[in-house]
């Protein structure tokens, strides 16, 4: 299994609900798929142990390759505009 160092973490901002907002860098955005998803896993995982709820990410369509790595670690589609799509997952089993 291939880990990616502590730094390769995702900015986040948390928000008053126990969320989090993921703002993808430009880095993140030049990510091949592969590494996005493992990428995004391994936070979720980090994110789980941490007591967080909820998880949005806005995906600009410049970076639509991360749209299926995203829906394949859970994230649903919340709502789209011209030029991105927000997606979101809910960390509780029960959600």
């Amino acid at each position: 299994t291939f880990l990616l160092p502590a730094m390769a973490h995702f900015e986040v901002v948390e928000d008053y609900f126990s969320g989090v907002t993921v703002n993808l860098s430009d880095k993140d955005l030049k990510l091949e798929a592969n590494v996005f998803d493992e990428r995004l896993f391994l936070s979720l995982e980090e994110w789980k142990q941490q007591g967080k709820r909820g998880v949005w990410l806005r995906i600009p369509l410049t970076a639509a390759h991360l749209v299926a790595p995203a829906a394949q670690c859970g994230f649903v589609a919340h709502h789209a505009k011209p030029d991105y799509i927000m997606m979101k997952k809910w960390l509780p089993e029960d959600a």
